[in-house]
């Protein structure tokens, strides 16, 4: 099993698992039926004579956009339409969506959307049916903008979900003004009564007071992005909407009053967007707690460049660091800000060259599926992929469970998900964990590659692995305090919801009788599934030691990080997308000074700051297949040979490509003998 997981995401196979800031296609239809009527109805302003029949005000007003992510701009849909089935066909649902369409003058299209929307907010997201009429009225049919549209206005309880950030929000380069000079140091407490005094306005029809402190009660903050101030999330006062309000409301009544404000020789586009934009507000926030970005405009959670220095200074700020260095942007290195590192490499033997040398004292490896791909795990996200190949209707779950899955394959591995039914989880997992158990994965060129960074040289720092697979234990020369399985191991079992151990072997013997297997190949398996129950509280939530979508990383991850980061000369990333947090926070946390190099099929990490050819000042790109070029890096090391004991040990294509490589070993540098015991 390879890598996954965030703070906010699962593990299981594959670094690609989605988080709240990943990026993501948008949720796709699933097929199937409707299990209750609906009705579709959408409204939107095509006039100034909308506003007043509808008695909107302002701020109401400007909920009226569509937020696909396909344009930034799509204007609020001009139509009103309805759509009723009743455990209709998909092919039916289609017809009654484009005569609806039909009959408003619209797309049908639009209506298909709405209908999809409706589906997903009551069969996925659990809201009910009446919620998701008024939040596509008042957002539009987009399914990410109608679910936080439902939170934001205290509807309905979060009871999680897939969420698609978005990452072309028209706001951020109006309305993020907060710079990393002025981030000197964190406000955990809304300052909402502080700053007004006894003008205390209510957010979420809460006005709830820490008697002690005279604030808001601990709980969820959010730093606003334009006037860096602290306000309370929508689960305690609801100030930071609040905040965004009544300063949109301020920018409303100032752009009334004022006839000049735009320049009428600019173009008439241009025009319109800045006059939006300044009617905006304050719409950008970051919560202090998971450092996701909102914005209010867009209903939306954020993932664009722009916004991560900000983030990268917030994580510093939030987990400390033992040097307080001074930032330098990438973006501005490769201007002409900075100089090149002169230590980039131009090639592989330069790589190999720099390994050895002593300006390389400590390496860093970042670990993905990848790295594991050539020992046969199937991974998550690539094509063949578990999340391709899932078919939610093998699993042991309700019908609108498995819709679900379809739409988000990701919801097998969600906490709340597997709190409620473990079994979905354990029937997917049933062949890694006998797998792993019973070896039948084998440690790759690139996992021995890692042993000998510090058998040979003593230069490895850490191994921080998104995978689960446990590969590294078989590297018998790398010490088990070097390797940090960031998303947990198949090695260990316990209890979701107490904690408590239960003994592996024991674990396991309960698997091979409780849990079907969905693959067929095991014929003594059960046919049904029943519960694995937990020896000390008896639910029925116990896993392997994996971490789940919305549970926390274990401690010494990030504790970790705060040492190895700062001294760290080399990260060598190394089959992984990067999409998935906090793990990939390490592209950006570690020193100016350092080279990353990249080893991967894909240009990955732009977003993180990580830049590719001419605009490169510290990055080196090793493009290919990780088997490949992590064995042309030991040839030109000089480490080819010693992975003679070991051949037989490793993948059957990966014994070839050793095999091909010492037979044509170029052999560029002569390396002093294995050091057996660094």
């Amino acid at each position: 099993m390879d890598e996954e997981t965030s703070k906010h995401a699962p593990a299981g196979q594959d670094d690609e698992t989605p988080s709240s800031v990943e990026n993501s296609s948008p949720p796709i239809a699933a097929k199937g039926t409707f299990s209750s009527t609906v009705e579709v109805k959408i409204f939107v302003s095509t006039s100034s004579n909308d506003k007043e029949e509808n008695n909107l005000s302002p701020v109401e007003e400007t909920k009226r956009h569509d937020t696909m992510p396909q344009s930034c701009e799509t204007p609020a849909l001009a139509m009103s339409a309805t759509a009723t089935t009743a455990a209709a066909t998909t092919t039916a649902t289609a017809d009654a969506s484009a005569s609806a369409a039909a009959t408003a003058g619209s797309d049908d299209y639009t209506v298909a959307q709405a209908l999809q929307t409706v589906e997903t907010l009551t069969n996925v997201f659990q809201f009910s049916s009446e919620h998701a009429h008024l939040a596509i009225e008042a957002v539009g049919p987009d399914s990410n903008a109608a679910y936080n549209w439902i939170l934001n206005n205290n509807l309905a309880e979060d009871k999680g979900g897939p969420i698609v950030p978005k990452r072309c929000c028209p706001h951020i380069e109006h309305h993020m003004k907060v710079t990393v000079e002025d981030l000197q140091s964190l406000e955990l407490t809304c300052s909402h009564y502080v700053d007004n005094g006894s003008e205390t306005k209510e957010g979420n029809g809460k006005v709830e007071i820490d008697e002690a402190t005279g604030i808001c009660p601990v709980g969820e903050n959010w730093l606003c992005l334009e006037c860096n101030i602290t306000r309370c999330s929508r689960y305690v006062n609801g100030h930071c909407k609040l905040h965004w309000e009544t300063t949109k409301q301020k920018a409303l009544e100032e752009s009334s009053s004022s006839s000049t404000s735009l320049n009428n020789n600019s173009p008439q586009q241009e025009s319109k967007e800045l006059e939006e934009n300044e009617k905006a507000g304050h719409c950008i926030a970051v919560s202090l707690e998971d450092l996701s970005v909102w914005c209010y405009e867009c209903h939306a959670y954020l993932d664009n460049p722009d916004l991560s220095p900000i983030l990268k200074r917030l994580e510093e700020l939030k987990f400390g660091s033992d040097e307080q260095e001074e930032y330098v942007d990438d973006a501005v290195i490769a201007k002409g800000g900075k100089e090149q590192n002169p230590n980039l490499p131009k090639s592989m033997k330069e790589l190999a060259e720099f390994i050895l040398s002593d300006d390389c004292e400590s390496i860093v490896v970042l670990a993905g599926a990848g790295m594991s791909r050539a020992s046969g795990i199937p991974d998550f996200r690539s094509a063949g992929g578990m999340y391709e190949t899932l078919q939610p209707d093998l699993l042991t779950a309700s019908e609108s469970d498995r819709m679900g899955m379809t739409i988000d394959p990701t919801m097998v591995y969600e906490k709340d998900f597997f709190l409620e039914n473990s079994l979905p989880c354990l029937e997917l997992q049933r062949p890694f964990i006998f797998g792993t158990k019973e070896k039948r994965w084998k440690a790759t060129i690139a996992h021995r590659f890692v042993e000998l960074l510090h058998a040979k040289i003593g230069k490895l720092t850490r191994i921080y692995t998104q995978n689960i697979d446990g590969l590294e234990g078989q590297c018998t020369n790398l010490l088990k305090s070097t390797v940090i399985p960031v998303h947990g191991s198949f090695d260990r079992a316990s209890c979701e919801s107490c904690g408590a151990e239960m003994n592996y072997d024991e674990f396991c013997a309960k698997v091979e009788t409780n849990i079907k297997d969905i693959t067929g190949e095991d014929k003594t398996a059960p046919a049904d599934s029943t519960p694995i129950a937990c020896e000390t509280c008896g639910r029925f939530t116990v896993k392997p030691n994996i971490v789940l979508f919305r549970s926390p990383l274990p401690d010494v991850f990030f504790e970790s990080i705060v040492n190895d980061l700062p001294s760290t000369s080399l990260l060598m990333v190394i089959g992984t997308s990067l999409c998935v947090g906090p793990a990939n926070s390490l592209v950006y946390m570690v020193p100016p000074t350092a080279i990353r190099a990249v080893f991967d099929n894909s240009q990955v990490g732009m977003s993180l700051g990580i830049k590719y050819g001419e605009d490169s000042v510290r990055d080196y790109f090793a493009q290919g297949a990780c088997e490949e070029k992590i064995a042309e890096l030991m040839d030109h090391l000089g480490w080819i040979d010693d992975l003679s004991d070991v051949i037989g040990d490793l993948p059957d294509g990966s014994q070839k490509i050793v095999e091909q490589r010492q037979k044509n070993s170029v052999g560029d540098i002569r390396h002093p003998k294995r050091q057996k015991n660094v």
